[in-house]
């Protein structure tokens, strides 16, 4: 590590305590049961065509850069698509039983206000502004928002939009005129069991490693407790190359920054910068 110190007194942190988190391990697994029950979101109504974000067609770029499934656990399917500001476009294909005129329906979340283009069967493109959300994941990140309405054959139909900086969740073809989805429902969170609540009780303590009871005794270093605000780089060793490994704390100085904390070795390898921490490589200077 290597740093840039200003003086400052702060109060050392309290030592930490093993047994208070082996003691509290029973009542936290309890808490994530609770996150976790609940029934499967039934499936929309019937007269609906639901098209979930991630049984996404084709994407365009595709590899690296293309949208991808997350597990996102308020979305639909507890599944959404992430990095689709990346995609130039993505295309779905889903079956329509009856013709008639629809109204399609965006579930999203997003940080910001932005436009939406989308087309279906190769149409003309339609835009259309979408209010942020406020959040990109949680209880209350999804909204609905609707594209418009338009003429749908029966059969089966490709919609394509143009990536956007948002997280798609699902699409949903309603009767024209409808109040805003109300789907899919929230989870209806139940308690554990009394038999799952026993099991939990009677569990031993988690053991804690050898080194936490070792770690009270550690004191950090002056730099540390005398600097509160850092900069911490992920200057790994595969940037070597680049003039950022050798210069980042002369910028770091140029902004004002106090300290920086540099990566300085990955697992038992060798230091490759200078530092008291492990054996340093021959070939670092």
């Amino acid at each position: 590590m290597s740093f840039i110190g200003t003086k400052q007194q702060h109060p050392r942190a309290p030592a930490p305590n093993p047994g208070e988190h082996a003691r509290r391990t029973p009542a936290v697994l309890a808490n994530l049961c609770l996150l976790a029950a609940g029934p499967v979101p039934p499936a929309p109504p019937p007269d609906a065509v639901l098209i979930e974000a991630e049984a996404i067609e084709t994407c365009v770029p595709g590899g690296a850069q293309a949208a991808r499934a997350h597990d996102l656990a308020w979305a639909s399917n507890r599944t959404a698509l992430v990095r689709f500001s990346t995609v130039e476009r993505a295309t779905w294909r889903f079956r329509v039983e009856h013709s008639g005129l629809h109204e399609l329906w965006l579930r999203y979340a997003a940080n910001g206000e932005c436009t939406v283009s989308w087309s279906l069967d190769g149409s003309p493109w339609r835009a259309t502004r979408v209010p942020e959300t406020g959040a990109l994941e949680g209880r209350g990140a999804w909204s609905w928002a609707s594209l418009g309405t338009l003429e749908l054959e029966s059969g089966v139909l490709e919609l394509t939009l143009k990536g956007a900086p948002l997280r798609p969740d699902c699409f949903l073809f309603t009767a024209p005129g409808q109040s805003q989805p109300d789907w899919p429902p929230a989870p209806v969170l139940s308690p554990p069991s009394q038999v799952l609540l026993k099991k939990l009780a009677a569990a031993p303590p988690r053991k804690s490693p050898a080194w936490l009871s070792a770690a009270a005794q550690v004191e950090l270093p002056d730099w540390l407790e005398e600097t509160r605000a850092s900069l911490h780089t992920r200057l790994s060793v595969a940037w070597i190359d680049q003039p950022q490994f050798t210069a980042a704390e002369a910028a770091a100085a140029a902004l004002g920054a106090p300290a920086i904390v540099r990566h300085v070795k990955s697992m038992s390898g060798q230091c490759y910068w200078p530092s008291a921490w492990g054996a340093v490589a021959d070939w670092a200077g």
